[in-house]
């Protein structure tokens, strides 16, 4: 397993494929590696299929047990993005969508 995370850490755009197995032992660098990775990719993102992608890389990292940082990171992207309306209503429907599934755990 640590093999592994060191391979993820070296090629983080990896973590969304491992960072179910890795979590479980290493959830803390997981974590991080998908906060990068949501932070590169989410200025560039200007299509509605690119928020969608930035949406599905925050529900993985809360899959991984990042449950707060998702919805820190949400909130930070709607507030950083204002302008960005598709982004915000993808955003927006990720929310519901956590809170639903918390409910129903």
């Amino acid at each position: 397993m640590e093999r592994l995370m060191q391979q993820v850490q070296e090629h983080p755009e990896y973590v969304f494929d491992y960072g179910k197995k890795l979590a479980k032992q290493y959830k803390n660098e997981v974590c991080l590696l998908c906060l990068e990775m949501i932070e590169g990719y989410s200025p560039d993102a200007k299509t509605r299929g690119q928020y969608k992608k930035v949406c599905s890389m925050i529900n993985k990292m809360h899959g991984f047990g990042g449950i707060d940082e998702a919805y820190r990171v949400i909130t930070d992207l709607k507030s950083k993005y204002p302008r960005r309306s598709a982004m915000i209503e993808e955003l927006e429907l990720l929310e519901i969508k956590l809170q639903k599934n918390r409910k129903q755990s």
